[in-house]
């Protein structure tokens, strides 16, 4: 795992993948900046951190979604005088039914959260990386961004701007000292599915855990450029196969899964 100068900022940093990178940074000396909406959870995250390894944890209340968020966010890490040396663009939510279905206010807070706020935030603290001449940014996309998502299409939709912000910014600065890395999990064991709109498969689907995710991503930051992990073999002959094909079947392959794992009609 790589150290890099000043603060590690998290967003989506009290649960799930956020609060395990957390826990993970921590462990590795890395004092902290945890963004999320519920301020509880954040004290929560921030007493048990604390307590448990003896770094700083600062916690910012912020919903992403709401447009000034990131310029809260970056007016209090200027006034703390905090230099963040490491991004994690973790936060996400997500709907799981026809578009048509799906409020156009739950749509439209998605893209701001996986979209406006990813390229805000990330827009706003590169420059201070850059100064440093180190620095490191993981984008948590999905492995829904390496297909099409009926019935999932804004989600997937957002969740492929950030693989491919990732992988264009890896381009651009890799040379400057800075180390960019987007990891795509397939369904994992963590409490999306208890909030929002997803929820579980109707079929057994192997899960994924956090823990070895979290540590696989920390060891490969300025290694790799992308680290898909899919659920199964079938899913990873799926990835395989889906450069292969054209986007007709890749639409229905797609489609017939969404049914059988999720019972969409």
């Amino acid at each position: 795992m790589k150290k890099y100068e000043g603060y590690a900022l998290i967003t989506g940093g009290n649960s799930g993948f956020g609060l395990e990178f957390a826990k993970q940074l921590a462990a590795f000396g890395y004092d902290l900046v945890l963004v999320a909406r519920h301020e509880t959870r954040l004290e929560s995250a921030k007493e048990h951190l604390t307590k448990e390894f003896g770094v700083d944890v600062v916690i910012i209340a912020q919903d992403l979604s709401a447009p000034d968020s990131t310029d809260i966010i970056c007016e209090i890490l200027q006034k703390k005088k905090i230099h963040i040396g490491l991004l994690i663009n973790n936060a996400g939510m997500g709907a799981m039914r026809r578009f048509h279905e799906i409020s156009l206010e739950v749509s439209l807070n998605m893209i701001k959260v996986m979209c406006l706020s990813v390229t805000h935030l990330t827009h706003k603290l590169l420059p201070g990386m850059l100064e440093k001449g180190s620095g490191g940014i993981i984008f948590v996309s999905s492995i829904a961004a390496h297909f099409p998502g009926p019935f999932n299409a804004v989600y997937a939709a957002s969740k492929a701007f950030e693989l491919q912000l990732a992988v264009s910014l890896h381009g651009e600065y890799n040379k400057l000292g800075i180390d960019v890395l987007a990891i795509c999990p397939g369904i994992t064991e963590t409490d999306v599915f208890n909030r929002g709109e997803l929820h579980r498969p109707i079929v057994d689907v192997v899960s994924l855990y956090p823990e070895p995710l979290v540590k696989t991503t920390l060891e490969a930051l300025g290694k790799r450029i992308v680290i898909t992990f899919p659920n199964d073999k079938r899913i990873h002959f799926a990835l395989f196969l889906s450069g292969l094909m054209p986007y007709k079947l890749r639409e229905l392959s797609i489609l017939d899964a969404m049914k059988r794992l999720w019972g969409m009609e």
